[in-house]
């Protein structure tokens, strides 16, 4: 059994025997209160009973008496009604006190007691109600009776005092004894604790001293990593002690690889010389190369610069191109929106020429109708000189008129001519003017479209411009990084250089620590030697 169960079954040995002791203390605490409740409340009541009886009795007589001599007349109903419910009152607290008698001989008296005030309260009722006067009971036994009742009650009140003080003086004793008993219980048990507790103690600390006394003579003895400790049983001693010989078991086999192991590197560190004058002429090799591959990133950082700046006039360029490019994309889109509003004002200009074509059209047909208007003035001009010359010299005047009317007909019909032709001269011009206004807006259609094809092409070199702009970026950046790359790897040179100089020094280091290894050795060989392997 381990340490931890031992400790646990004691303790819960323990605990277990202090409950029970608990418990029965508990129980014997409040069957002893109980009882003391008891022997206080009980002659309590019977002695407020017995006394508040005797009372109650005085007051019936002192209320018989008063009906007897006539000092308060009464009705013979109301008095008896009165009385009787004072006797009631009595009876009851009689029957208290004989509930709460301690004894035989207190219940009988009460008893007693009451068969007396049942016979003097049926003398009394016949008196006061003055039937059957030869039957009546004289003052005299009424006294008498009164008297012995009024003893029994005073007697009763003195055996319930001391009944109450017996009572009292047993509950006492009772309380000693079993505070006798509850001392005696826990003395034993503390006693019995305290010698398990004295004997567990001595079987866990046995083993524990024989474990250091092992240890001792293993710490203090000739060395010998052989012995190991010999320990019984399953508790956390004996796993210790296994755990302590494993310990140095393997504390035996660790010394035993020092010491193979110091002979091995002490034959090693006989060549550790050789190899520190090597190391010393490698990293001395080592730093002339270093110092080649810094002055050639010395030179590509140069070239870094180099690009670096060109990369920075292409951006520069590229901005300036981006820039007039864009410039050159605004104006194409202003001159397509010139073109399509000036081929849109065509249109209407060729709307327009189409009706005054058709205007002159009409205006021909005017012409033509005063054409022959004045082709019927004429012939009425001639048939009114044809009748003026029929009449002779009255008709003259008429004749002089038909003449300015014909006169007038011939200018009206040279006039019509006239204006015909130049109405066709405008007809002709107005159809060529709609001709060259139909060319010219299909010129504007086609110059409109070419001017989208350029503003696309324009857009097309705009977006490859930005592209530039873009990879020209891309190289700056790409460019600083391998600046800072270069950077980096010459700091990363320098302190290769640094690490080789320290190198070269640790080597001169190591082979004059060399032999202080294997004087070290040596001693490290004398103080194995002082174990048993």
């Amino acid at each position: 059994m381990t340490i931890r169960n031992k400790l646990l079954l004691s303790f819960i040995s323990m605990i277990l025997v202090f409950s029970a002791l608990s418990v029965y203390l508990v129980i014997a605490l409040k069957e002893q209160g109980s009882v003391t409740v008891f022997a206080f409340k009980q002659p309590l009541n019977a002695v407020s009973s017995s006394r508040s009886a005797g009372d109650i009795f005085n007051q019936a007589n002192q209320f018989a008496a008063s009906i007897t001599q006539m000092t308060q007349p009464q009705s013979s109903d109301a008095v008896k009604r009165d009385f009787k419910s004072i006797i009631t009152q009595f009876e009851k607290q009689l029957t208290i006190a004989k509930d709460n008698s301690f004894s035989t001989s207190m219940a009988q008296e009460i008893q007693q007691i009451e068969t007396l005030e049942k016979r003097w309260s049926e003398n009394v009722l016949k008196r006061i109600s003055g039937k059957r006067q030869g039957t009546l009971v004289s003052q005299i036994v009424l006294d008498q009776q009164q008297t012995d009742i009024v003893k029994r009650l005073n007697k009763l009140v003195e055996t319930t005092i001391n009944d109450a003080q017996i009572r009292a003086n047993e509950v006492e004793i009772s309380i000693s004894d079993k505070l006798i008993v509850s001392l005696s219980l826990l003395g034993v048990i503390a006693l019995v604790s305290l010698i398990s507790a004295i004997v567990l103690a001595g079987k866990l600390t046995k083993p524990i001293h024989t474990l250091i006394d092992a240890v001792v003579e293993l710490s203090r003895g000739d060395g010998d990593l052989t012995k190991r400790l010999a320990m019984k049983g399953d508790d956390e001693v004996a796993q210790l002690s296994t755990e302590f010989n494993e310990f140095i078991a393997k504390v035996h086999v660790t010394v035993a690889d020092i010491s193979a192991s110091v002979a091995t590197t002490k034959e090693r560190l006989a060549n550790f010389s050789d190899v520190a004058v090597n190391t010393q002429r490698g990293t001395s090799q080592q730093k002339v190369e270093i110092d080649n591959i810094s002055s050639a990133m010395t030179q590509v950082n140069s070239s870094m610069n180099t690009v670096e700046q060109s990369a920075g006039q292409v951006k520069t360029q590229a901005d300036g191109i981006h820039e007039e490019t864009q410039v050159s994309v605004q104006l194409v889109e202003e001159a397509v929106n010139e073109i399509a509003n000036l081929s849109a004002d065509i249109e209407k200009t060729s709307d327009v020429i189409y009706s005054l074509s058709n205007s002159s059209t009409q205006i021909a047909d005017v012409l033509n109708v005063i054409e022959a208007i004045a082709d019927q003035t004429n012939l009425l001009a001639l048939n009114a000189a044809i009748e003026a010359a029929r009449a002779g010299e009255s008709g003259r005047g008429f004749s002089v008129v038909a003449d300015e009317i014909r006169t007038l007909a011939m200018k009206t019909q040279e006039s019509t001519t006239n204006i015909h032709d130049t109405i066709s001269t405008i007809l002709q011009q107005a159809q060529d003017a709609k001709t060259m206004m139909e060319s010219g807006t299909q010129r504007a259609h086609s110059c409109v479209n070419k001017n989208s094809e350029v503003a696309t092409a324009l857009n097309q070199v705009l977006e490859r411009v930005v592209g530039i702009k873009e990879r020209s970026e891309f190289v700056s950046v790409q460019t600083q990084e391998q600046k800072t790359a270069t950077a980096h790897v010459n700091g990363y040179l320098e302190q290769i250089i640094d690490i080789a100089e320290q190198t070269a020094k640790g080597s001169m280091t190591l082979d004059a620590n060399s032999t202080q290894i294997i004087a070290s050795m040596d001693e490290v060989n004398r103080n194995v030697a002082q174990f048993k392997l």
